[in-house]
C-alpha cells in the first residue's frame, strides 16, 4: 500500500506528497465547479511546466470533465486553431495567448486545499484531448478516454518495469502525450519524479547523479542534444590545436621553430589523430539519431561524449604545454579552451563506481550505469 505522505513530485527545491497534490486538486476542482465546469465539459489547459499543471489536470478529471492540452510553445494562430477544433468552454493556465482569446483561470491564483476525496470518472468518458506536433500541418487533436489512458499507463509501466522504488525526471513537455504518460504512470506506480521547468541538457545530466535517477527517457531531441555537446568539444579541440600549431611555427628556440623538435611535433601529431577520431565517432552518433533505435542512438552519443571529452582535454593540455607554461596565465588565449573543454566535459561525469538503483535492466531507455 502506497503511503499518501510519500514524496510524489519535486519541482526546483519544493516537494509535494501525493496527499498534498490530491488536496490541491480538490481545491482547484471546487473553484472550477463554482465557475460552472460540469461533467462532459472541455477545459483548455495552457501552462508552463509547473506543479499546478498537474493539479489542474487532476482537478478537471475530478469533475468528470475533459482536459484539452495546449502547448505553451504555440503562437496565436496555433492556439486559435486548437480552440476551433476542440471548442473548450473553460480555460486554465498561465499563458497570455490563451488568456487573450477566452476567459482563463490563472494558475498563479492561490489554491485552498480540499481534503475531500474526489470521485472516479467514468471509464468511457473522455479524459484528454492531446495534440500532435503538427510537423505536416496544423496540430491535430487525439482523443483518449479514461479507459484507454489507463491501458496505456499499464502497458508503459510493464514495458519499463516501473515500481515505487524508481526515480524519474520529466524533461519532455507535459502537454505532449509522452510527458503526460510519464507523469500519470509515476503517480499510479508511486515512483518519485522531478518536473523540470524546461529542457536543459546539463541540468538533466546533473540530476541523474544528484537525484539517483533510475530510468531516463531519451526521445530524439534529447539524443540530438547529447550529440551536440561532443560537437562543441570537437570545436574547442580544433581551436586549441590550431592555436598550438600556429605558435609552434612562429616560436623559435636555438634558431629553429619549436615545431621542428620531436618533443613538440609528436604531441601535436597525436592531437590531430584525436581530432580525426572525434570527427568519426561524432558523425556516427549524429547518424544514429535518425537511423538507429533509441537505446543504440543513446549509446552512440555516450561513446562520442566520452571520446570527445578525453580528446579535447588532452589536446588542450598539449596546447598549454606547447606555449611553455605561459598558457597557465590569462595573458594568452590558450587556457580559455581547456576551461571550455572542462566545462563541457564535466557535465556528464559520475563518481567512479556509481550505479543506478533498481537493477541493471535492459530497457529501451537511457542506461544509467555511470559515465566512464
Amino acid at each position: 500500500m502506497l503511503s499518501p505522505d510519500r514524496t510524489a513530485l519535486v519541482f526546483d527545491e519544493r516537494e509535494y506528497s501525493a496527499a498534498r497534490l490530491a488536496a490541491l486538486a480538490g481545491g482547484l476542482a471546487g473553484t472550477l465547479a463554482r465557475r460552472g465546469v460540469r461533467p462532459g465539459d472541455r477545459v483548455a489547459l495552457m501552462a508552463s511546466n509547473r506543479p499546478e499543471w498537474l493539479v489542474a489536470v487532476q482537478a478537471v478529471w475530478r469533475l468528470g470533465a475533459t482536459v484539452v492540452l495546449f502547448s505553451p510553445a504555440w503562437k496565436r494562430a496555433e492556439t486559435e486553431h486548437a480552440l476551433a477544433v476542440t471548442e473548450p468552454a473553460f480555460a486554465v493556465g498561465d499563458h497570455q495567448v490563451l488568456d487573450g482569446l477566452m476567459p482563463m483561470l490563472h494558475l498563479d491564483e492561490p489554491i485552498t486545499p480540499d481534503q475531500e476525496p474526489g470521485q472516479e470518472p467514468a471509464l468511457g468518458a473522455d479524459a484528454v484531448l492531446v495534440f500532435s506536433s503538427g510537423t505536416t500541418g496544423m496540430p491535430k487533436a487525439v482523443r483518449h478516454t479514461h479507459a484507454s489512458l489507463r491501458a496505456a499507463v499499464r502497458h508503459w509501466r510493464d514495458a519499463l518495469g516501473l515500481t515505487a522504488a524508481d526515480r524519474l525526471q520529466i524533461t519532455t513537455p507535459p502537454s505532449h502525450i509522452l510527458g503526460l504518460l510519464n507523469i500519470v504512470t509515476c503517480l499510479e506506480t508511486g515512483a518519485w519524479m522531478r518536473l523540470h521547468r524546461r529542457f536543459d541538457l546539463d541540468r538533466m545530466l546533473s540530476c541523474i547523479e544528484a537525484d539517483r535517477i533510475t530510468v531516463e527517457m531519451a526521445v530524439a531531441p534529447i539524443e540530438l542534444a547529447l550529440v551536440l555537446t561532443p560537437a562543441d568539444l570537437l570545436g574547442a579541440a580544433r581551436g586549441a590545436h590550431a592555436l598550438a600549431c600556429g605558435y609552434a611555427k612562429d616560436r623559435r628556440q636555438y634558431g629553429q621553430a619549436i615545431g621542428s623538435y620531436q618533443a613538440v611535433a609528436h604531441p601535436l601529431a597525436e592531437g590531430l589523430a584525436l581530432i580525426e577520431g572525434s570527427v568519426s565517432v561524432l558523425r556516427h552518433a549524429a547518424w544514429a539519431v535518425d537511423a538507429l533505435p533509441p537505446d543504440e542512438a543513446v549509446g552512440a552519443a555516450r561513446i562520442a561524449k566520452v571520446y570527445c571529452t578525453r580528446a579535447a582535454r588532452d589536446i588542450c593540455e598539449t596546447t598549454v604545454q606547447v606555449h611553455g607554461g605561459i598558457g597557465n596565465t590569462w595573458e594568452m588565449p590558450g587556457p580559455r579552451l581547456p576551461a571550455a573543454g572542462a566545462g563541457l566535459g564535466g557535465a556528464v561525469r559520475r563518481a567512479p563506481g556509481g550505479d543506478r538503483q533498481g537493477g541493471n535492466r535492459q530497457q529501451p531507455q537511457l542506461p544509467l550505469g555511470g559515465w566512464s
